[in-house]
């Protein structure tokens, strides 16, 4: 488990000021961040959202060149785009992960037209973009990544506290979850009909529920991932 980054920034207080974050915010040296690539900070309305879908890093890349100067009002708008995303996007990694927030009381919102009364962000642990993709990371890279990254994470949810629960998509994200807050989660039986295997347990005070496919690559047929959306729900509802 990487050291967590203790540094003072003006992003660390209770009151969550996401464009000062913007700002502020510089890769880590030799991590392979695409040249002006701008750090993601939370999709969707985060200060409103029930539920989390939480990935390792993104992918995309949202570049200097498409903002005005940070300092002279492009933070602010970076913002008001990634708070809005998904009144303005579709992306297949989110259109997979939709009918299992439904399951669970909650919707994306926006281009995801649903009558679900509950909204859903999407958070990174990581919040910079990476060229190769993360799998193909270096360890060491990954875990400097992480050391820069996790302190917002956690700022995010510590001044989030309407958000109950905390979604993981894939085998990748639940391990490098539990090996970044030295955990483990539990495994729930399976008899293979599912294609996939759930997890489940606590994470930063949070219900946590995790799947082994990432579904927006996954070869799960519509009746499993129905049936994975409706076992999911269960679990949140059961709390």
């Amino acid at each position: 488990m990487p050291a967590v980054n203790n540094k003072e920034a003006r992003w660390t207080t209770q009151e969550m000021d996401y464009p000062a974050y913007i700002r502020d915010a510089t890769p880590p040296d030799a991590c392979c961040v695409p040249p002006g690539a701008l750090p993601h900070v939370v999709e969707g309305h985060v200060n409103v959202a029930v539920v989390a879908t939480v990935g390792i890093n993104p992918h995309g890349v949202w570049h200097l060149s498409d903002y005005p100067p940070l300092e002279e009002g492009g933070a602010e708008k970076l913002w008001e785009d990634k708070r809005r995303y998904f009144e303005n996007h579709r992306y297949r990694y989110f259109t997979a992960l939709e009918p299992i927030l439904n399951a669970c009381g909650a919707s994306y919102g926006g281009l995801y037209v649903s009558s679900q009364p509950d909204l859903a962000c999407s958070m990174d642990v990581v919040q910079w973009p990476t060229d190769p993709l993360w799998r193909k990371l270096d360890r060491r890279v990954q875990d400097r990544l992480i050391d820069d990254g996790l302190p917002f994470f956690e700022t995010v949810l510590r001044s989030s506290p309407n958000i109950r629960l905390l979604l993981g998509n894939g085998k990748t994200v639940v391990k490098q979850l539990g090996r970044i807050f030295g955990m483990r989660f539990d495994r729930l039986p399976d008899d293979g009909s599912l294609g996939a295997t759930l997890f489940c347990g606590e994470l930063l005070g949070r219900q946590f529920i995790g799947w082994s496919q990432f579904l927006s690559n996954s070869r799960m047929n519509r009746s499993q991932r129905a049936e994975l959306a409706r076992l999911v729900g269960e679990m949140a509802r059961s709390g």
